[in-house]
C-alpha cells in the first residue's frame, strides 16, 4: 500500500462512503474504515456503485481513498480469483438515489400512514438498485445516457415494473407520458441479451382482461430475455385520501385470472420448459384455491416479490 500525503484536490469526485468493512477481509487488512471515501479506481473517478463493482472486478487494481482526516491513501490491491474486497458503501452514488417521477394510481407510498421512518417514504426508481438489490424500476425515469449505459455495460438482470404493454394504458396507470416508451425499451434490452424479471401490478378496470392477456403475450415473446412475469394484485390501505377510487379483485375475478393463468403456464411450459408467468399468494387466497406445488414456481425467481 502506498500512502499519499497530499491535500485533497477540489477537482476530485466526492466519492462513495464506506459503510461497513467485513472482518477478515482485504479491506480490513488494508485498514479501510467506515467513513472513508472511495475516490477513484485505476485513475477513474467513481460515479456510483456500478462503476465501483465494474472496476473492482479485476484481480488487481489501484484504489484511491480519502481518510477522515483528509489524508489520501493510494492502495495497490491484489486478490485471489473470487475473493471479495469485503466492504459496503452507504449509497448507490454520492448524489443518492434516483427518485420516481411517476404518479401511479396505485402507488403504495401515497397510501401509507404518517409518522413512520423516513426511508419508507422514499420513492426510488433507480436502475442501480434494480441491478444490485432486485428493486423494481419502471424505465420511465431514465434519461438517454442512463439507458445507453445499461446497454453498453450489459447491466443484467433488471427487475422491471411493466404493468401494461399497451402504451395508453400504461400512461393512464402511471401518469407519466414517458411510460408509453416501454415496448421499445424492452425490445432493445432483449436484443442486448439483458435478462428481465417483470412485474404486473393488476388493477381492476385498468390493466386486467384483454390488456393483461396482451401484456403477458408480448412479454412471453421476449423470452429468454424475459425470465419471469409476476402478476400481483393492487395493494390498498385505509389511508387512501384524495386518491383515485380503486377496489380489490373479487373472489370470482381472482378465480377467472388464475384459470387463465394456468392455461398460460401450461402453454409456456411446453414452449420454454418454465411456467414463466407466476401469480402472488393473494390471488390464491382470494380465490379460495390451494397454493400451487413448488414445481410451478421453477427457480422462485420472484420470491422477494411475494411470488
Amino acid at each position: 500500500m502506498k500512502v499519499l500525503h497530499i491535500e485533497r484536490m477540489t477537482n476530485l469526485a466526492q466519492g462513495l462512503v464506506v459503510a461497513a468493512v467485513h472482518r477478515g477481509s482485504i479491506a480490513e487488512e488494508m485498514e479501510i474504515e467506515c467513513g472513508d471515501q472511495i475516490l477513484s479506481i485505476d485513475g477513474q473517478e467513481i460515479e456510483d456503485i456500478i462503476d465501483f463493482q465494474y472496476l473492482t472486478a479485476e484481480d488487481e487494481f489501484t484504489l484511491l481513498l480519502e481518510k477522515a482526516d483528509g489524508e489520501l491513501w493510494e492502495m495497490e490491491i491484489e486478490r485471489s480469483y473470487g475473493e471479495e474486497l469485503g466492504l459496503e458503501v452507504q449509497a448507490v452514488s454520492p448524489q443518492g438515489l434516483k427518485l420516481c417521477k411517476n404518479n401511479c394510481v396505485f402507488c403504495f407510498i401515497a397510501q401509507m400512514p404518517k409518522g413512520m421512518r423516513g426511508s419508507l417514504y422514499d420513492k426510488d426508481d433507480d436502475y442501480r438498485l434494480s441491478l444490485t438489490q432486485g428493486s423494481f424500476i419502471t424505465l420511465s425515469n431514465l434519461d438517454n445516457d442512463e439507458f445507453e449505459r445499461i446497454l453498453k455495460f450489459h447491466l443484467s438482470p433488471l427487475y422491471i415494473s411493466v404493468h401494461a404493454w399497451d402504451s395508453e394504458t400504461r400512461v393512464r396507470l402511471m401518469k407519466n407520458p414517458k411510460a408509453g416508451d416501454l415496448s421499445s425499451q424492452l425490445k432493445q434490452l432483449a436484443e442486448a441479451g439483458i435478462h428481465i424479471h417483470s412485474q404486473i401490478v393488476l388493477v381492476p378496470g385498468y390493466n386486467d382482461g384483454e390488456i393483461l392477456e396482451q401484456t403477458v403475450r408480448e412479454l412471453g415473446n421476449l423470452h429468454p430475455s424475459v425470465q419471469s412475469i409476476a402478476v400481483v394484485p393492487v395493494g390498498l390501505t385505509k389511508y387512501r385520501v384524495n386518491l383515485p377510487d380503486l377496489r380489490p379483485f373479487t373472489p370470482e375475478e381472482a378465480r377467472d385470472i388464475l384459470t387463465k393463468g394456468e392455461s398460460w403456464q401450461r402453454e409456456y411450459r411446453k414452449q420454454t420448459g418454465r411456467s414463466l408467468v407466476y401469480f402472488s399468494d393473494e390471488f390464491y387466497a382470494s380465490a379460495g384455491w390451494d397454493y400451487p406445488t413448488t414445481e410451478i414456481y421453477d427457480d422462485f425467481a420472484q420470491l422477494e416479490n411475494g411470488v
